[in-house]
């Protein structure tokens, strides 16, 4: 891979970095609590850490750009499945969990007009929410879903009043069976995020994954008017 840094580099690093913004609201339920607070120290001495300190031009490896962000993407995602398997380890429910999660949802909603001028200049990132598709776009300036190579959503179908994706594959079981984790958990916050996140965008919308005919699929529909 080229070492010049194109906006779809920016856009998959704030992606990382929007996931370790999330555990950081999460380890806020059991912030005063001795034990979970090793637990953290323990969880960057074993995996590290994302950088959000320093410019992505000065961290990032130029000479394996590829290579660089998918070692960020495992170490934010087996920190993510760590952090919420010992959550509920230590007697968190998942209702305080998914409290949290819309919280940061809610704010990261609050915030895109600030983002959308921020970074005017990348034409990759979306923020728009006029339609379900722009809707669609927008989910995933945010979550993330591996590297755009690994190919995870399948535009299916658009309407004015909804827009269907599939998800063609999980990539992000293994990271939880690496450590005795349960992959259900990553979708209830993921879901609960996603479903906060277009609910508090300046028009309405609701986010909904199911089953069909075998498949994962997903849908932004519009609540304006309803």
């Amino acid at each position: 891979m080229s070492a010049f840094l194109a906006p779809v580099h920016f856009w998959m690093y704030d992606k990382i970095i929007n996931l370790r913004n999330l555990e950081d609201e999460l380890s806020e339920l059991l912030r005063d609590n001795e034990q979970y607070r090793e637990f953290l120290e323990n969880l960057s001495k074993k995996y590290g850490d994302i950088n959000r300190d320093e410019s992505l031009e000065a961290i990032i490896d130029h000479s394996n750009i590829h290579g660089w962000l998918q070692k960020n993407v495992d170490i934010v995602e087996v920190r993510h499945a760590e952090v919420i398997t010992k959550l509920i380890d230590m007697g968190v429910s998942m209702d305080k969990i998914l409290e949290k999660t819309e919280e940061h949802a809610i704010k990261v909603a609050n915030n895109i007009h600030q983002e959308a001028e921020k970074n005017k200049d990348n034409f990759i990132k979306s923020y728009g929410y006029d339609t379900p598709k722009e809707v669609f776009a927008t989910i995933n300036t945010y979550v993330l879903d591996g590297l755009p190579c690994d190919r995870v959503s399948l535009p299916i179908e658009e309407s004015p009043n909804e827009f269907i994706w599939e998800t063609t594959n999980c990539i992000h079981e293994k990271y939880w069976d690496s450590i005795g984790g349960d992959v259900s958990n990553y979708y209830q916050v993921r879901n609960t995020w996603i479903n906060s996140f277009v609910q508090n965008l300046p028009k309405k919308y609701r986010y909904e994954r199911y089953q069909d005919s075998g498949k994962t699929l997903n849908r932004v529909v519009s609540l304006e008017g309803k």
